[in-house]
């Protein structure tokens, strides 16, 4: 036979089982802000009895056209230098949420103008007129080994002198390359340049630079490995001469709307990560193969540009 338990342990039993039943909805003792080095995530703030709170929308230009920094691999997926930065960036930002915008350049940087887009990740160098329009990152994330290729055995092109009145091809976006011809043209070939196709994607350059529809084309050591692999053709090749200060620039930077100073922050100390803890150094080793270090280490000795 059950006996009947005395009143008041009665009484401490059913305390106890009330407790236990508030603990397992959800209760909680503690409140206040979320610890240090951590977020108010959604969860977190309806954890402390707020109303969630949705990470903020944030839309990345690229234009999947620049091989191996930004461009479409054989499943079409879009990948890249910038492209998997990006992604390791915001998953250590979990306060925002990205979605890529893909556009050629002139179209990205006018999406910026109109703060249709935040951000660029498009291997963007330095210039006045940039800096004077958009917030960079305080480090560049990236550096190109640039080179002129041309087809192999040509022996009247070896040097930048030798490509003055020859035709070379250009995507015509604006890129780093492309701004430094355009100097060129101006300042060190201005009797005779340089004449500048646009509109012809960087395989296309390179397969017209090897059967001689065009004279020579930019490229860089690791694109022209690239180049080998899949198509089995060689070119012969030269240094783009001072290549890491093409257009006074010092490397790819990160760009933002003058108004996402707060990101920018953010994604600096969480670039700095990367670097330090060998994420960067990974997506290189992933897109650069061999070069992987010799760039990280060019990345690394990088001091930022200043201009008037």
């Amino acid at each position: 036979m059950l006996q009947r338990k005395p009143g008041h342990l009665y009484l401490f039993t059913l305390i106890i089982a009330a407790l236990l039943v508030l603990s397992a909805c959800g209760g909680s003792v503690s409140g206040g802000a979320a610890p240090a080095g951590t977020e108010n995530t959604p969860q977190q703030n309806s954890a402390q009895g707020g109303e969630a709170t949705a990470p903020e929308k944030i839309l990345v230009g690229t234009s999947g056209l620049v091989y191996p920094v930004t461009f479409y691999d054989e499943d079409n997926n879009l990948t890249g230098v910038d492209v998997r930065l990006t992604e390791e960036i915001f998953k250590r930002l979990p306060e925002y949420e990205y979605e890529w915008y893909v556009a050629d350049l002139v179209t990205l940087f006018i999406a910026v103008d109109t703060n249709k887009i935040q951000m660029i990740a498009h291997n963007i160098g330095k210039n006045p007129e940039r800096l004077a329009k958009y917030l960079y990152g305080d480090k560049p994330h990236n550096r190109s080994l640039p080179v002129i290729a041309f087809q192999k055995g040509r022996t009247d092109i070896q040097t930048m002198d030798d490509l003055k009145g020859k035709t070379m091809p250009f995507v015509g976006d604006g890129a780093l390359a492309e701004l430094y011809f355009e100097k060129y043209n101006e300042t060190e070939a201005a009797d005779n340049p340089v004449n500048m196709q646009y509109g012809i994607d960087i395989n296309s350059a390179l397969l017209g630079a090897s059967n001689g529809r065009y004279d020579a084309a930019d490229s860089s050591v690791v694109g022209l490995d690239n180049f080998y692999k899949t198509y089995g053709i060689e070119l012969d090749y030269f240094p783009i001469p001072n290549g890491h200060e093409l257009n006074a620039g010092d490397g790819a930077y990160l760009v933002y709307h003058p108004d996402q100073t707060e990101l920018k922050e953010k994604i600096d100390a969480v670039l700095q990560e990367l670097k330090d803890d060998g994420t960067l150094l990974g997506i290189f080793k992933e897109f650069y193969g061999d070069h992987a270090q010799e760039i990280m280490d060019q990345v690394n000795s990088s001091i930022p540009v200043q201009f008037d």
